[in-house]
Formats: C-alpha cells, structure tokens, sequence
C-alpha cells in the first residue's frame, strides 16, 4: 500500500502551492512555512487523543441520534481539529516580525492546515485505499487547507488591527463548517446519498471565500505575469487525467451496480466533481505561458 503514498501527498502540496504562490510581493520565508507545517502536523496527535478522551467522557460518537451525532462532529471532531490547527500558527509564527501582512495569514494558515492533512491523509490512505484517497483530494484536504486560511487571516487581523472581531466570526466560523462536513459523511447512507452532495457544496463554498479573500489580499497582477514552472504543468495534467479516470470509473460502476434514477445529486458529487475537476486542470496544464510585461 506504500505505493499510494503519492496520492496521500501530492493533493496537499499541490493546493498549499496554490496559495502560496498568490503571496509574489513578499513571499514567507520557507523555514517558518516549514516550522507551521511541523506544527500542523504534530498537533493532530494530541487531538486524536483529545477526541478519543472526549468521546469517551460525553458518550458522543458518529453513531446515534441525529442531534447528537451532529454535536460530535462539531463541538468534538470541528472544535478540537480547527483548535489544534490554530494554536499551530498562534504559538509560534504569530509573534514572528514576518507575520506582517494580510496575505500573510492566509498562507501560514495553509501551512497549518496542510500538516494536519498531510498525517491524516497518509493515514486514511494507507488504511482505506485509492478510492478515499482520490475523494479526501477533493474534500478533506482543501476543507482542512482552506479553514487553515481562515484561522490564519482571523490572527492576521487580530495582530494587525488589534481587533478580535474577525478572529470571533471565522474560528466559529470553521469549526461549525468542518463540522457540518463530518455530519453530513457520518450521517451518509443509502437513503441519504444527498448528503454527500451537502457536504461536497460546503467545501465548495469554503474555497469560494478563502479565493476570493487570496485574490483580494494577494498580488494577483503579478501571478498573471508569472511563467507556470513545468513541474507545476506536469501535476495538472497528471492530477487532470487521475480524476478523469477515476470519474469515469465510478460512472461506469454506478450505472453498473444500481437501476435507480433518483440519486441525481449523488451522480453529480460522485462523478462530475472529479470529471470537471480533472477537464479543468487538464486544460489549464495545456494553456500557454502568459506574455510579460514589458519593463517601465
């Protein structure tokens, strides 16, 4: 099962590269990238713990009542991942002279989210296969990179501004979409496909904003002018033609194993997510590098 440790990896790599790469004017140094990330990492440990203790001592779990199934994922598994995640950026890069810029917590707060996702992914990976590999691609690893961001840009604000508003509305913020995440996988069965469509939509909408607050606060004027480094080129096309094919695998085993027509939005989660996804990066692998600038 080693051989899948790539697909447990790259995903992660690929979207932190994303936001980092929107930070042109005054990119971080990468030893305090790397030192989040550690951090990022080495906290999922006492989290995994902090669950299990928590878990135990309230009686909550995945299973059971709706109402409280949902209070575990959120106040359990939301509130202790996003936390730990936070105290990843707020213990050590916060009080660095370098956090000094908005688009600065938006990209240490990727880094955070990224080394909580990478062990994570690893783990499930190893553990479940290529299948929920290709899957938390698409949501576990930018719902963890992403509400990284918001944390990071909360501290961000609260280090520049001195005000604790922001951090007040994107931590909850965080947990609650995290949580709302894990609800709607732990609550997905048969009868409830849809779910996956939910929560899919929530991912979604979590990279939306953390995009647009990238290209609000990043130079995105320069990353038009930027050439695209070919290794770069090479993951898209590689990670395009993976979720094309993984796309129209799960199609054909759908129409092969079920005669229900009434699962439309599972079809569209399941497999045009990956199919478009994959049609995306595939085409902008093959897009041309933008012109220039002239100088003056």
């Amino acid at each position: 099962m080693y051989f899948l440790l790539p697909l447990a990896v790259i995903p992660v790599i690929f979207i932190f590269y994303y936001v980092y790469k929107k930070d042109h004017k005054n990119p971080e140094p990468w030893k305090l990238l790397w030192v989040t990330f550690f951090f990022g990492a080495l906290f999922l440990l006492p989290a995994a713990f902090l669950e299990v203790g928590l878990t135990e001592a309230t009686g909550l779990s995945e299973k059971g009542q709706t109402a409280s199934v949902f209070a575990y994922a959120v106040l359990i598994v939301g509130l202790v991942e996003e936390l730990s995640k936070f105290l990843a950026i707020r213990i050590y890069v916060y009080r660095k002279v370098e956090f000094d810029e908005l688009i600065d917590g938006l990209v240490y707060g990727a880094a955070s989210g990224a080394g909580f996702a990478v062990v994570e992914n690893i783990y499930y990976v190893l553990e479940y296969g290529f299948a929920v590999g290709v899957m938390r691609a698409f949501l576990a690893v930018p719902l963890h990179i992403f509400t990284g961001t918001l944390l990071g840009y909360g501290l961000i604000q609260r280090r520049l501004s001195g005000s604790l508003r922001w951090l007040l509305i994107l931590f909850p913020s965080s947990v609650l979409l995290h949580g709302l995440y894990d609800f709607m996988l732990f609550t997905t069965d048969e009868q409830h496909l849809g779910n996956i469509g939910i929560a899919i939509l929530s991912v979604i909408g979590l990279v939306v904003f953390a995009r647009y607050l990238l290209k609000k606060h990043g130079t995105e004027e320069l990353a038009q002018n930027v050439k695209m480094p070919v290794f770069v080129k090479f993951l898209y096309r590689a990670l395009g033609v993976l979720f094309i094919l993984f796309g129209l695998f799960m199609l054909l085993g759908f129409f092969a194993s079920t005669d229900s027509k009434d699962s439309a939005v599972f079809v569209a989660s399941i497999v045009g997510v990956p199919l478009l996804s994959g049609a995306f990066l595939f085409w902008k692998s093959l897009k041309k590098d933008p012109t220039q600038l002239p100088a003056g």
